[in-house]
């Protein structure tokens, strides 16, 4: 068995555009922290896609 995990997905968070609320970085990283906690993994054990 692999010890690799894939997080295919984001955290839902709330959608607005970036002119009423944050920029879609900061989106896109609140996502991303969210779908890490779900998963159960800190981004410690992270690294990029090869």
């Amino acid at each position: 068995m692999s010890r690799h995990a894939v997080v295919a997905g984001v955290g839902m968070i709330p959608f607005t555009t970036p002119s009423r609320s944050r920029t879609y970085d900061v989106m896109g990283t609140e996502a991303a922290r969210a779908a890490l906690l779900d998963a159960g993994l800190g981004y410690e054990r992270c690294s990029p896609i090869r």
